[in-house]
């Protein structure tokens, strides 16, 4: 697997509450980006946005 550094970047993703979405997130959280979290769930986001740490901004949105 690659590494790729990502500080200083930020990362918009959609339906970010659960799922491989939510993984995709931590990678990118990992990676040093800033992440903001969209989705219509706000517990879900909120539990999300404490796990990977402070980068890490959510707006509840639908994008439907």
């Amino acid at each position: 697997m690659f590494t790729i550094n990502l500080t200083g970047k930020t990362v918009d993703i959609t339906g970010a509450s659960q799922g491989i979405v939510a993984a995709i997130a931590e990678v990118f959280a990992d990676s040093g980006a800033n992440v903001i979290l969209l989705s219509r769930n706000e517990s879900k986001l909120k539990k999300n946005q404490t796990r990977l740490g402070a980068k890490v901004k959510y707006f509840v949105l639908d994008v439907s």
